[in-house]
């Protein structure tokens, strides 16, 4: 099956979302996917991730739907033209 590449804004709280294990490292376990985090900003009450991940369609689906049920609001980031 094909690879794709889709990118990400991950909100969640810092709180709830680093106990006991941290997010970012509870995704790269449960998912065979490709993931590079391209900008990142966590404060005391809100933690922002960019994240682009590669891999199959229906693992990254599998994977957005994990993040939401754990409270994590999941927006696909809009490129421009420029971007590409």
């Amino acid at each position: 099956m094909p690879q794709t590449k889709r990118r990400f804004w991950l909100s969640f709280n810092p709180l709830v979302h680093f106990q006991p294990l941290p997010l970012v490292y509870e995704f790269s376990r449960k998912f065979d996917l490709v993931f590079n985090i391209r900008n990142s900003c966590v404060g005391t009450d809100l933690g922002v991730i960019g994240i682009e991940v590669e891999g199959r369609p229906q693992t990254i689906g599998e994977a957005v739907d994990w993040l939401e049920s754990i409270g994590v609001m999941v927006e696909p980031v809009e490129l421009s033209v420029i971007e590409g």
